[in-house]
């Protein structure tokens, strides 16, 4: 009879618990979230240490203001990011070159193939567009020892990206 008292209180207390959870802590919307107001723009690289070590790499992009920029790129990992409240429209660009290194880095004897790799993305947002990415591997390429001075020669200038998005 204990026992049966005591199921018996433990139950009603779940089901008293459990009214509490499906009652509503507040009034619907009956509308869609206001997504916030500001334009921004990510532009990423990721590079080969091989691309890295035979070419000088050289990123070109529009900020979100429509200012133009050029750096070099010297690490595996790049990250460019611009963020203006408000609306703004611009045509949002990258582009990435490589030149060959000169004079030419020592090519390695215990190195049997090289790899030059690049990916990139952008990620744009604007209130109207909301999130839109695009990414992409633009250049892969895996060269052998033996061929790499013939490949440097005939690819001393490589057009790696040519990003262009209207918002």
């Amino acid at each position: 009879m204990k026992k049966a008292s005591t199921f018996t209180l433990i139950s009603l207390l779940i089901l008293a618990m459990s009214g509490f959870v499906l009652v509503s802590c507040g009034d619907d919307d009956d509308g869609v979230m206001e997504r916030p107001d500001y334009t921004s723009i990510n532009y990423k690289l990721a590079l080969s240490a091989d691309l890295l070590r035979f070419y000088n790499i050289k990123a070109t992009y529009v900020t979100v203001s429509g200012e133009e920029k050029t750096e070099d790129v010297e690490s595996e990992s790049w990250n460019k990011k611009d963020k203006v409240d408000g609306t703004h429209h611009t045509t949002f660009r990258m582009n990435v070159t490589a030149t060959v290194k000169q004079p030419l880095p020592k090519i390695s004897n215990d190195i049997e193939a090289y790899k030059f790799v690049c990916e990139y993305s952008a990620e744009s947002y604007t209130k109207a567009t909301s999130a839109n990415r695009e990414a992409r591997v633009t250049f892969d390429k895996t060269v052998k020892k033996d061929n790499l001075e013939v490949f440097l020669e005939e690819n001393d200038t490589i057009s790696l990206v040519n990003y262009k998005k209207n918002n």
